[in-house]
């Protein structure tokens, strides 16, 4: 699930836009997850986050 979701994000005109509500589902249950401690959950919450700044950075969003 939360890998089909992350591969869902796209960037258009510099906004984020969703395809699917996958990407929000997945994202509140890996805050939970890593709120909690769970350490794989914590390297998938940091890969998704370079995911989104490299987009953003191709995009041209600073």
């Amino acid at each position: 699930m939360l890998q089909n979701a992350v591969t869902e994000i796209e960037f258009n005109k510099g906004y984020v836009a969703y395809k699917t509500n996958k990407y929000t589902d997945a994202m509140e249950w890996l805050t939970r997850a890593v709120n909690k401690g769970h350490e794989e959950a914590k390297t998938v919450m940091s890969m998704v986050k370079a995911k989104l700044a490299t987009a953003a950075y191709k995009n041209g969003l600073k």
